[in-house]
C-alpha cells in the first residue's frame, strides 16, 4: 500500500506490517512493534521497542551497540571498547585496558594495562600485580601446597637458598 506517509506491507492482519518512511523502517507484528532501522536501530524481543527502549533488545547508534537484557544488565559496544554491566554496575571493560570486576575501592578486580602490566586488587589497593617487565609484587601471605609463607619469607628463601 502506497501513501503520503510511505510505503507499508501488511501481512495477515491490519495490525502486522513493514512500514517505509523517510524516519526508517519499522516492522510490526500483532500490533506489537518488533524493529525500528533508522538514525537508532532497535531489534526487539517479546516486547514493543522504541529507540530508547531497555528490555530485550539490540540498540544501535551513534554511539555504539547496547545488547539490553534490561536497563541495569546489558552490554556496550563502541569505539572504545565494550563495558559489562551486571545489576547497573560496570562489571567488566575491555579496549586499550581491560578490567574483569568492579571499578571500586572496595570490591576486587583483575586489571591489565596497555603496556601489559596487571594487577588484582581494589582500585585504591594492588594485592598483586606483574609490572611490563616481568617484575611481581605481592601483599600477604604465598600458599603453596600445604604451606604458607609471607613474601618477606619466601624473599629470604630466595637470597639464601
Amino acid at each position: 500500500h502506497l501513501a503520503s506517509t510511505g510505503a507499508y506491507i501488511y501481512g495477515n492482519a491490519a495490525n502486522t506490517f513493514a512500514a517505509l518512511t523517510s524516519a526508517g523502517l519499522e516492522f510490526t507484528q500483532a500490533g506489537v512493534k518488533k524493529a525500528i532501522f533508522g538514525a537508532t536501530t532497535a531489534i526487539g524481543g517479546a516486547t514493543a521497542v522504541t529507540t530508547t527502549s531497555t528490555d530485550e533488545v539490540v540498540r544501535i547508534d551513534s554511539l555504539g551497540v547496547k545488547i539490553y537484557n534490561d536497563s541495569s544488565n546489558y552490554t556496550f559496544v563502541s569505539a572504545s571498547g565494550m563495558s559489562v554491566f551486571s545489576g547497573g554496575n560496570n562489571v567488566a571493560s575491555f579496549g586499550t585496558t581491560m578490567r574483569v570486576g568492579r571499578d571500586e575501592t572496595d570490591k576486587s578486580a583483575l586489571r591489565v594495562a596497555a603496556d601489559g602490566s596487571m594487577s588484582i586488587g581494589t582500585s585504591g589497593a594492588k594485592k598483586f600485580s606483574v609490572a611490563a617487565d616481568g617484575t611481581v609484587a605481592v601483599e600477604g601471605t604465598i600458599t603453596i601446597g600445604a604451606s604458607s609463607t609471607t613474601a618477606v619469607d619466601f624473599l629470604n628463601v630466595l637470597l639464601f637458598f
